[in-house]
């Protein structure tokens, strides 16, 4: 398969951007193991691992919805910043809690924030970094002079209840940072991105029905075209080649070489992937910033969460040089790079005692104005028992149809695993998947036109046939 690769896209830099002041996640409490997955889908937790490096994921309780998330990040990172005022708030997302109006405009009202500025990005799982550039940009313009910018999925309300594929990899979770208007050069600057897109993959990772598409040709869809689809193996083609393209891009404009790189934080899509693409660039493994197999892929929170993560657990630390990369549906890319600052005491993602402080009332605004008592706990399951907006957020959630075809995609999980362990053992072979393979010069030089990668169209490997279902498909963001 050829990819037809971009030319450089404009420099996305200019002498003030945006300064990270605080991040924090959120993951609600409800953990699935390997070995709580449906009987009927045939997987153990060694099968899980081999495929995805995914141990566990979290799912919203019933009647949380995405916006219930959101809303817990965004409480969080704002404590660590010291509750300042924001002027701006963005809210990237793939599952919001309706198709209109976007989810900006409320979240800033349930935050006492009403009259703000409030907009949706919707870029899939690169949303953080597309969030980012929108936040420069707003921060840039004179906007705003503090942007906060929430991400949150809650992918469990698109999956098809017998599609295995999709139900192992996907988790809930939101995670969201401040930003401030500063100097490039400052500790936690933006210091480059890069994005892109290819509207030509849009079929590749879609959810076809619930738009109004659907609503004009109705006849053309049916119940179980609401659900989240794939095409794994081309995915994986694309997605190794665009984030390593992309990461390689925003390098050379930060003036960085990639042995420069002290943290690299892709988007967490499968554990292969990862792998892949940090070798390319190359990053050591190292220096990846991980947290796939506890939280499985979280979209469009999957970036800032990793990160939330590792700065909770002391893994992060100021003056380190930060690479971020993602790649999602659309088909979009972006990558990121940054100096980490200093930052307050970040909150562990899993932690449902955080308590508001004193002064901080917040008025939900949920059909019946609910009121958030000071220093009261904001517990997960107290989120949940909020049931927000109960009578239009329930409608989120897509119910699942019995009537569903339990073969899933066209194809099979053998050609995507495969796929993956091809792209890892070429990478690991120095003559390939480097600037000296002419394979992928391409992916080194950003003008290059085209590229096209043997190893990433490997056959199925006959050893992948211990799988319990050949027909499976396993997705990879």
């Amino acid at each position: 398969m050829t990819l037809r690769l971009p030319s450089a896209a404009p420099h996305l830099t200019t002498p003030q951007t945006a300064v990270l002041e605080s991040i924090a996640g959120f993951v609600p409490p409800d953990a699935v193991a390997n070995d709580a997955l449906p009987a009927a889908w045939g997987v153990d937790d060694a099968w899980v691992r081999r495929r995805t490096g995914i141990g566990e994921r979290h799912r919203a309780a019933p009647g949380v919805a995405t916006g219930d998330l959101a809303l817990e990040a965004a409480r969080r990172a704002l404590a660590v910043a010291g509750r300042p005022l924001v002027d701006a708030v963005i809210v990237a997302t793939s599952t919001p809690d309706r198709p209109m109006p976007a989810m900006a405009p409320r979240l800033a009202t349930r935050l006492g924030l009403g009259g703000t500025a409030a907009w949706d990005v919707s870029a899939a799982c690169s949303g953080f970094v597309y969030g980012l550039a929108a936040a420069v940009g707003a921060l840039n313009s004179g906007c705003a002079d503090r942007v906060l910018l929430v991400t949150a999925e809650v992918y469990s309300t698109l999956l098809d209840p017998r599609d295995r594929s999709a139900g192992i990899l996907f988790g809930d979770g939101a995670a969201a940072v401040v930003l401030r208007r500063g100097e490039r050069g400052e500790p936690g600057s933006v210091l480059a991105l890069d994005l892109g897109s290819d509207g030509s993959g849009e079929d590749l990772i879609q959810v076809p029905g619930g738009g109004a598409l659907e609503r004009a040709r109705s006849d053309e869809y049916a119940p179980d075209d609401r659900y989240f689809r794939m095409r794994g193996r081309e995915v994986f083609q694309h997605a190794v080649t665009r984030m390593t393209q992309s990461a390689q891009t925003v390098l050379k404009r930060a003036s960085w070489a990639a042995e420069d790189v002290d943290r690299f934080c892709a988007h967490q899509a499968n554990a292969r992937i990862l792998s892949a693409v940090g070798d390319r660039i190359p990053v050591p493994p190292d220096r990846h910033i991980t947290n796939i197999e506890r939280v499985g892929n979280t979209g469009a929170a999957s970036i800032p969460l990793a990160l939330a993560d590792a700065a909770a657990w002391g893994e992060l630390h100021a003056g380190q040089r930060v690479l971020l990369t993602a790649f999602g549906a659309g088909l979009t890319w972006g990558s990121a790079v940054l100096v980490w600052p200093e930052l307050p005491s970040v909150p562990r993602i899993e932690a449902v005692d955080l308590a508001v402080d004193a002064g901080a009332d917040l008025v939900v605004d949920a059909g019946a104005d609910l009121a958030v008592v000071a220093g009261a706990d904001l517990a997960a399951d107290a989120v949940a028992d909020l049931a927000v907006g109960a009578a239009t957020d329930s409608a989120v959630g897509v119910a699942a149809d019995p009537a569903v075809d339990a073969a899933v995609g066209a194809v099979d999980d053998l050609a995507v695993s495969a796929a993956a362990e091809a792209i890892t053992d070429a990478v690991a072979d120095p003559t390939v998947g480097t600037a000296a393979d002419p394979a992928m010069g391409a992916v080194a030089d950003p003008a290059a036109g085209t590229a096209t990668d043997p190893a990433l169209d490997a056959h199925p490997d006959p050893a992948e046939d211990s799988a319990p279902d050949s027909s499976v498909q396993i997705p990879i963001v």
